[in-house]
């Protein structure tokens, strides 16, 4: 494993939001879009993103005294273009990575445990004979199906039949 999620080439959408009566920013639609498929990365996405958000109105409320206004959330959503909600989309893909590596990490005793008892149920089957009888009834069958072959060609033999001889006339060549 690369310890890496690989984001789809898609074009980040337009690097301005069209802005809209309710004051409805679009961001997440652009990571969506950006995300393709990968919905947990659009949204682990959009999770940094509101979290830049959150530490930008704390950092400009501390500075001014009061939050910000409408008309500065605007300005901030509009600092969002493509290459900042391509990084977004990368902390957002290595962020899953991550989380994805840990967890399987975490969960490896229990998949080799599963898969030891597995094989001991499949040897234990082994030994109470399972295996045997099959493999005992096939060499008996395919003995059984040789010595058919041999008879049937002896049997052509005393008939007269060379058998080998006629397969010659059929050779390429």
């Amino acid at each position: 494993m690369s310890g890496e999620i690989e984001l789809a080439e898609r074009p980040v959408a337009s690097a301005t939001p069209e802005r809209q009566p309710n004051g409805y920013n679009q961001i997440f639609d652009r990571i969506r879009i950006a995300a393709g498929d990968d919905q947990v990365i659009a949204f682990v996405a959009y999770g940094l993103y509101k979290l830049e958000k959150q530490e930008w109105a704390r950092k400009l409320s501390e500075r001014s005294g009061r939050p910000p206004t409408p008309g500065q959330a605007d300005d901030f959503v509009d600092t969002w273009g493509a290459k900042r909600l391509e990084s977004v989309l990368s902390n957002a893909a290595n962020i899953v990575s991550a989380y994805t590596n840990a967890a399987i990490e975490n969960e490896r005793p229990q998949i080799a445990k599963d898969a030891i008892g597995a094989l001991d149920r499949k040897l234990d089957e082994i030994r109470q004979g399972d295996f045997w009888k099959a493999a005992w009834s096939s060499t008996v069958g395919a003995f059984g199906y040789s010595l058919v072959i041999i008879l049937v060609a002896l049997v052509l033999k005393v008939s007269g039949i060379d058998v080998l001889n006629v397969l010659e006339k059929f050779r390429p060549g």
